[in-house]
């Protein structure tokens, strides 16, 4: 191929619609190499504007590795194709793929590339409630990264366990693992300002549940200047939310509802879950403005959509609102059902602090109900 014709057919196969035929082909090495390195980076660049593009691309990195029988590419095209099944709310087939990628790395001898993969999966497990095995994979993967003196893949990998643990409860191990990751960032050259600004949202939700909520909000406000700075309104929106959160905390009750209504009216052309932790936190503000038929309308929406996508951790989230929602309608056989559930959910994760908060409720409810002895 002279040079002119492999750019033009490099163009090609970044345009929506492809040629009939045109992936039928085994690709020469080092054109294939070249194409598929600009698929991955087109793919993961459009994981929060156009998921189904990072899809489309994704799946032809798959095809290329098919034809060329090349497991390394099949591989990374079955990662790519993950990454953008989560961002398209499909988490069942996102877990699927990323574990096939993970075997079709191990198959090609990459551990890297399966170390990469452990990322991924770190995100999903406790949405679909798969924690079986996810922490000892991801010790494994900071050994392969470490060895490799991957900076950037650590960080990653501190930021999703981070996540994680956070989730969980345990912001003490959260935040030495954000701080690990800051460690880090300041020696990255190039994308250490994303990872910086989704470090300090991290810390700052950490702080806010120990409730430090001055630490928090020195956390999220530059979080949110960087974000905006880069244009990633999905991270920097997520900034904007934990403050609504602080401002919940300390009675702001209106202002924090102006900021959600905002983020909301942003989020409406985004993927699903950037709109359901907003409307999430949007019900905790209908209950303390005693606007209760709003927050049970909302939270059973809420509810059903968190079970279509078996998210089950949002979903015990949310079942906390639904029971308090139901207790204020005098439903309190719904309201028990609802705290049964979310117990039950938050047991099979393990988030013993979770499980504290439907407790906590359990005590609002029985002093609604006059009941002091339970």
């Amino acid at each position: 191929m002279t040079g002119t014709l492999i750019e033009f057919q490099e163009e090609q196969f970044m345009q929506d619609e492809l040629p009939a035929g045109v992936l039928a082909v085994s690709l020469p090495d080092e054109f294939s190499a070249r194409l598929v390195d600009r698929l991955k980076r087109e793919a993961d660049r459009s994981w929060y504007s156009n998921p189904q593009r990072s899809l489309q691309f994704a799946t032809r990195i798959v095809d290329i590795g098919r034809h060329r029988d090349d497991p390394n590419q099949i591989a990374l095209g079955l990662l790519a194709q993950g990454n953008a099944l989560k961002f398209a709310v499909r988490p069942v087939e996102a877990w699927d793929a990323l574990q096939q990628s993970g075997r079709m790395f191990q198959f090609a001898g990459n551990e890297f590339g399966w170390a990469r993969t452990r990322i991924s999966l770190l995100g999903l497990a406790l949405s679909l409630g798969r924690m079986a095995g996810v922490l000892e994979d991801a010790a494994r993967a900071r050994a392969i990264f470490a060895k490799h003196k991957h900076d950037d893949m650590l960080v990653r990998l501190d930021i999703e366990e981070g996540v994680l643990f956070n989730y969980l409860g345990d912001h003490q191990r959260a935040l030495q693992l954000f701080h690990d990751g800051l460690a880090i960032v300041a020696n990255l050259k190039d994308g250490g300002l994303f990872h910086q600004a989704s470090l300090y949202v991290n810390i700052g939700y950490a702080y806010e549940r120990l409730g430090d909520f001055h630490q928090a909000l020195a956390y999220y406000a530059p979080a949110h200047e960087l974000l905006l700075a880069r244009y990633e309104l999905t991270v920097g929106d997520t900034a904007k939310i934990n403050i609504a959160y602080i401002a919940r905390i300390q009675g702001r009750f209106r202002y924090a509802l102006k900021i959600l209504q905002e983020v909301i009216e942003r989020s409406g052309q985004r993927s699903l879950p950037e709109t359901l932790v907003p409307k999430r936190d949007l019900v905790e503000c209908y209950l303390h403005l005693n606007r209760y038929a709003e927050a049970r309308e909302l939270s059973q929406s809420v509810v059903g959509t968190y079970r279509e996508l078996q998210h089950v951790y949002e979903l015990a989230r949310m079942l906390l609102h639904v029971a308090l929602a139901e207790a204020e309608a005098k439903n309190f056989e719904a309201a028990e059902a609802a705290l049964s559930e979310a117990e039950q959910i938050f047991s099979g994760l393990g988030a013993h602090a979770w499980v504290g908060n439907t407790w906590l409720a359990r005590g609002q409810i029985a002093l609604q109900r006059a009941d002091l002895q339970a």
